[in-house]
């Protein structure tokens, strides 16, 4: 059954201003909201990109929230052209290759270029979503290994780095003034150290297998979502960037993304953010005519993020950063 666009949410086709135009209060500039972060330039840079925006720029957006880089990458409409998806309708079941390309300057409306055509190299794959898994990766977080010794070497090395170099200063002051070494309590305090040590690093090393558990079990359930104009549950690990995903209250957001369209939203942040507080969710769109009138936006924030849970309100947004892509250190 076709599934229309929410009550609220408006046509993304809605006219703005140039978004170098405008400055948010409390914010980046919008001209330097999109520039790379210096260790994160690679991000910026993605062979045979189909689409109008890097994973880089769209991390901009949501790590951290950024009023000033939504509004850079256009808005709703930059989002819904730049990442050739549909506000109604999702991603199109039929995606596999992607043909042409979408500029950055087409997709927020600075220029009228025709998309140039580009032949993908990767002929030999049929997968669904190619372009789009190729370039956005995937809903799946990483494995990687768990190691014991790692978590005694992360422990011990505290220690090495503040007691050590004391040992060694009181072993040349005795050495220097001729005074019996107390062997006995240097030993006692050094096997004090390694036990101490010892119990820290199996503390660590049991906390990130229980987190590692709950991960997974968090990514064993199915979430609903749009596509080529239809309801459709799939797995959370299946959802790909440009996908329009539903909430409802007790969901876990799968993926950080846009707020589309909804009504009484607040969400729980506190394992992702600190916030203690239910944070009220504002479409889009809202969002955008409050940038355009310079508004107060002190209170507006249209960014739903990862692992924070719905309280109350329904809603639809798009997901735009995956699990595999996201900077964990903004926690």
């Amino acid at each position: 059954m076709a599934t229309s666009i929410p009550p609220g949410a408006p046509s993304p086709r809605e006219v703005s201003q140039s978004p170098a135009s405008i400055e948010i209060a409390g914010d980046t500039s919008v001209a330097d909201a999109l520039k790379p972060d210096p260790s994160r330039e690679a991000d910026f840079k993605v062979d045979d990109n189909r689409f109008a925006f890097s994973p880089g720029q769209l991390n901009k957006l949501l790590n951290p929230k950024s009023l000033a880089a939504f509004h850079a990458l256009g808005g709703l409409r930059g989002l819904e052209k730049g990442l050739r998806t549909d506000i109604r309708h999702g991603l199109n079941l039929d995606e596999i290759f992607l043909s042409g390309a979408v500029s950055f300057g087409k997709a927020i409306g600075s220029d009228n270029g025709v998309d140039t055509s580009i032949h993908s190299n990767n002929t030999n794959s049929n997968s669904p979503f190619s372009d789009r898994k190729r370039v956005y990766g995937v809903n799946i977080l990483p494995q990687m290994s768990v190691h014991f010794w790692k978590s005694i070497r992360l422990a011990f090395s505290t220690w090495v780095r503040a007691l050590f170099p004391t040992f060694a200063l009181i072993l040349i002051a005795q050495w220097l003034y001729q005074v019996k070494t107390n062997w006995l309590g240097l030993a006692i305090v050094t096997a004090a150290i390694l036990i101490h040590t010892f119990t820290k690093a199996l503390y660590v090393f049991r906390e990130e297998i229980t987190f590692r558990k709950m991960n997974q079990r968090m990514h064993e359930r199915d979430i609903k979502v749009i596509r080529s104009g239809k309801s459709w549950w799939i797995s959370i690990d299946d959802i790909l960037v440009g996908d329009v995903v539903h909430l409802e209250p007790g969901d876990i957001v799968p993926a950080d993304g846009i707020f589309i369209g909804g009504h009484g939203v607040k969400c729980d942040e506190s394992s992702c953010t600190g916030e203690s507080d239910p944070v009220r969710k504002y479409p889009a769109h809202l969002v955008s005519e409050a940038i355009n009138n310079q508004a107060d936006l002190r209170k507006m924030d249209p960014f739903i993020i990862s692992g924070a849970k719905v309280l109350e309100g329904v809603a639809t947004f798009w997901s735009l950063l995956l699990v595999s892509a996201q900077c964990w250190d903004r926690f």
